[in-house]
């Protein structure tokens, strides 16, 4: 049989695109999700996934039916891949990521959108940076900076960014959690890069992103007393979107420590911590609404189990300098610090003291240390040093121990000598550095009915 009639025979046969390239898809999806809990089954998975290829690809010649098939698998999501981001690359093999060729120029350096995807709350975007003349572009620091939705403070938190070296240039990345209380269907995300490897400039996008398909599961608020109330969940394609309410005390902190499903398994934490809108007093309680986005919960799960904990946080103290010695003492457990005295040295204001009621088996002495060196000084008109205007406080100090066995300090603030005076300004201690060191103390389970 010569060549062209062998390859007019094997074209006849019937290739069942779908069911291949869902196998393949499948293969490469099991591969990488086996990849972060069982390492010594990656070569296995990858051998046997690849066996197929290799008989296909072995004889030197590919059929127009198979290389169609293939032509459509993605390349395992590499892009996504390099930034630890599954969720992207589970979408990059499902074919659920949306190509862009979107390109901006600034300072002779060429940088393209390459792809978006937007699955319950969470948006990824990558782009290829590029220049054939910039040779400063070339530095190992790998830094990229943005703004998206023109800044703001609730977009910068919600949002990262991170570039990484390629064989032709550099990969960058963006990533947003959504944090306004409603998610659109479909947006428009304007997108600013303002410094690659620490060239500033402006490469302005507009990168067009729609939401998959997805399910939202709602709930009324009753009346219990569970601290964590869950208004919505959203179940995206590889992403969860669960917010709630929190109710606390002011000095108190609420946090969802783990998520699983009806079969135990634990969804993986994603980003937390979302403030969806200003807390609220209720009588002597705060409520405050918030969004946690965890990895996918599968089609099937009839309910979730939220796992919370709490902690007390501890009150930000002032003392007046002129009014020592005294005492300042946390809210929600016995530490104190004993000022002995405060002394004006030229430009060098000096501060003794010692600790009072420190428990060492929770803390040791470098911690306290470390706490101590964020002790600052505030104009005496404010009640903290956030609230403190440029030139009306000292950030910091260096810290001395003088007696580990008596706990006893110095603080050495620097100050301006001729115009600060002890009169008008007061000592400020963030007692709720120390919230760390007190254990958190778990909630009830909260169960989430994700059917009817």
């Amino acid at each position: 049989m010569d060549k062209n009639r062998f390859k007019n025979e094997v074209n006849q046969i019937h290739i069942p695109e779908k069911e291949i390239s869902e196998s393949i898809s499948a293969g490469i999806k099991r591969a990488n999700q086996e990849k972060t809990r069982r390492p010594n089954r990656i070569k296995r998975n990858i051998f046997i996934s690849g066996a197929a290829a290799i008989l296909l690809l072995g004889s030197g010649f590919i059929s127009p039916t198979i290389q169609n098939v293939l032509a459509d698998v993605p390349l395992f999501g590499k892009s996504y891949q390099k930034f630890h981001d599954f969720i992207g690359q589970n979408l990059v093999q499902a074919q659920q990521v949306t190509e862009l060729n979107q390109k901006a120029s600034c300072n002779n350096i060429d940088v393209t959108a390459t792809s978006v995807y937007f699955d319950g709350g969470v948006i990824g975007m990558t782009f290829k940076v590029k220049s054939d003349t910039r040779k400063d572009l070339d530095d190992e620091r790998l830094s990229l900076e943005s703004t998206v939705f023109n800044g703001g403070r609730k977009w910068e938190i919600a949002s990262v960014s991170d570039m990484k070296k390629t064989d032709d240039g550099y990969i960058g990345y963006i990533q947003i959690g959504y944090p306004d209380k409603e998610i659109p269907d479909q947006l428009t995300v304007p997108v600013t890069i303002t410094s690659i490897n620490g060239i500033r400039g402006k490469w302005i996008f507009n990168i067009p992103a729609k939401k998959l398909p997805y399910r939202t599961v709602k709930f009324k608020q009753n009346n219990t007393s569970d601290q964590i109330k869950p208004k919505r969940v959203v179940i995206g394609k590889e992403s969860t979107v669960i917010d709630y309410v929190v109710t606390k005390s002011p000095y108190e902190g609420v946090r969802i420590d783990e998520v699983t499903d009806d079969k135990g398994r634990e969804i993986p934490y994603f980003m937390g911590n979302q403030k969806l809108k200003e807390p609220k007093r209720v009588g002597n309680s705060v409520q405050q609404e918030m969004r946690v986005i965890l990895g996918k919960v599968d089609k099937d799960t009839k309910y979730l189990n939220i796992k919370a904990d709490t902690h007390k946080g501890d009150s930000d103290k002032t003392l007046p300098l002129q009014k020592t010695p005294a005492v300042l003492s946390a809210d929600h457990h016995d530490f104190k610090i004993a000022v002995d005295q405060i002394k004006k040295n030229g430009n060098k204001l000096v501060v003794d003291y010692h600790l009072k009621d420190m428990n060492r088996s929770i803390i040791d002495i470098d911690s306290m240390k470390e706490f101590l060196d964020t002790m600052s000084l505030i104009d005496s008109a404010y009640q903290t040093y956030e609230e403190a205007p440029n030139g009306h406080s000292v950030k910091g100090n260096v810290t001395k121990v003088l007696d580990k066995k008596k706990l006893r300090f110095q603080s050495v603030f620097t100050i301006d000598g001729e115009n600060f005076s002890l009169d008008q300004n007061s000592l400020y201690v963030q007692f709720g550095y120390l919230s760390g060191y007190i254990p958190n103390v778990p909630l009830k389970p909260v169960k989430v009915k994700l059917t009817k």
